[in-house]
């Protein structure tokens, strides 16, 4: 519009005549972000029954956040709008990033109001590329009365949802804000498909924090851990079930942690050697030594003479592990 390509820049009253178009361009939202009179419009009725159309554009859903960021207690009617469009929004590119603002200063009423909506959708919101951030923000904002059916929803087949790239990021969430008691369901999934989850490009993450957190029992930690130590070789020179191992090793208490570590060094004849040089296996070696115990780390070193310390430090991957051992005193 010529208005807006004029030398001189607009008066308050033009943008507020012009609102929506103004929200909409680049130029318009700076303007209008810039200006606490111009965001307390919103709430005004500048932009009455249009506030979700607005959040579909890039620079309107700048002007729409900027707007819940600026006056938590003038942000009502922009939130009442959002969820009564909340679905569609939160599978929109810029629409996602207005729920999210919305969620985060929304009213414990407001929020309870907005979530209802995400009832029966909840597992096709995580798998959305978009929606799968709002179902993340619900989890660390909302109380777990108002998301348990959330939960609900997705606990009947976590093990495909923990493959999933949207899918592996909701379950770490579930694990930070949820207790054992609410968990069972999808640790038992995720205990049961562990051998495909840990060799997975996404299903791996989510063991590694099932391994991490306190939430998961004793017994479903050492059936992961029971089922690394079975494959510790194999898994070292995975792409990704090497994460595993390396987290498991980092993160276990000390009597899980001996164990991995001693599946190790009695693993079968030239399985740890064949570590020392290979490009994923030789920081699983490396990971041992930095956590093993003084003994544990003298049967390492004692495997590992058959190969000639010249050779291991001028090896390309091995030359790392040459002084580790070095700096420990076994070269």
């Amino acid at each position: 519009p010529h208005y807006m390509e004029a030398a001189a820049p607009a008066s308050p009253q033009e943008v507020l005549d012009n609102f929506e178009t103004f929200a909409r361009s680049p130029q318009g939202a700076h303007l209008i972000c810039e200006s606490p009179v111009l965001l307390r419009s919103i709430e005004q009725g500048s932009l009455r029954g249009r506030i979700a159309q607005v959040c579909r554009n890039e620079h309107g859903s700048a002007v729409v956040q900027a707007h819940l960021n600026t006056d938590r207690a003038m942000a009502s009617r922009a939130i009442e709008e959002i969820t009564h469009d909340v679905l569609d929004l939160s599978r929109d590119s810029n629409g996602c990033r207005a729920v999210q603002a919305a969620i985060d200063v929304a009213s414990v009423y407001q929020r309870k109001r907005m979530v209802q909506y995400f009832r029966g959708h909840v597992r096709s919101l995580v798998e959305h590329l978009h929606a799968n951030f709002v179902i993340q923000r619900c989890i660390e904002k909302m109380t777990l009365s108002d998301t348990e059916f959330m939960l609900q929803e997705l606990s009947h087949d976590s093990g495909s949802l923990a493959k999933h790239p949207y899918g592996c990021r909701i379950l770490q969430r579930l694990f930070e804000h949820f207790g054992p008691e609410q968990l069972v369901k999808i640790h038992t999934q995720v205990v049961k498909h562990r051998l495909p989850l840990i060799q997975d490009k996404y299903g791996n993450y989510v063991v590694q924090h099932v391994l991490e957190h306190r939430t998961v029992s004793p017994d479903s930690k050492m059936a992961i851990l029971t089922t690394i130590r079975e494959n510790i070789i194999t898994f070292a020179t995975h792409k990704f079930a090497s994460n595993v191992v390396e987290r498991a090793i980092a993160t276990a208490d000390e009597p899980g942690r001996r164990y991995l570590i001693d599946g190790l060094v009695e693993s079968h004849q030239g399985g740890l050697e064949s570590l020392v040089d290979h490009k994923i296996g030789n920081f699983v070696v490396q990971r041992a030594l930095e956590y093993a115990t003084p003994e544990q780390k003298k049967r390492l070193a004692d495997r590992l003479r058959v190969i000639p310390i010249g050779e291991m430090k001028n090896s390309r991957y091995g030359k790392h592990i040459a002084s580790q051992l070095e700096k420990q005193g076994f070269a």
